[in-house]
């Protein structure tokens, strides 16, 4: 799925405040959003983006 509008912008300042380990970030229609150790990728809700700020600090945290 294509990012929406300023959400690039959103998720790198936030990855550049936290400086967080290597990862992957995927947005799409899901129930929640959620973090997969193994494969260190984010998921990011669709439902979620209006809270993006938060919920992507979150998920980060998960990852160290």
């Amino acid at each position: 799925m294509q990012l929406p509008e300023g959400l690039g912008e959103r998720l790198l300042r936030v990855r550049a405040s936290m400086n967080p380990p290597p990862h992957s970030v995927k947005v799409g229609n899901k129930r929640y959003s959620y973090c997969n150790l193994k494969t260190r990728e984010v998921f990011l809700s669709i439902d979620d983006l209006n809270r993006l700020e938060w919920i992507y600090r979150h998920e980060i945290m998960h990852l160290d």
